[in-house]
């Protein structure tokens, strides 16, 4: 699966808990996965994209959306 992030994803992972001021962007990586990885894993599962799509993923009412295009 090709990945295209909008703008807003980087303000919606910062938002979801990516950034403390005390640990800097440390806890990014498990707002990645929560919000990115197991959803990417579960729309494969479900068949919701295949392997050779093109997902836009963006922010909608603060959280992660994707989008085949």
């Amino acid at each position: 699966v090709t990945l295209r992030f909008a703008e807003d994803v980087i303000d919606a992972l910062i938002d979801g808990g990516g950034y403390d001021q005390s640990l800097g962007a440390r806890p990014m990586k498990r707002v990645i996965g929560r919000q990115i990885e197991s959803l990417l894993a579960t729309g494969l599962l479900r068949g919701d994209f295949y392997p050779e799509d093109e997902v836009l993923l963006h922010a909608s009412d603060g959280r992660i959306a994707f989008q085949v295009v």
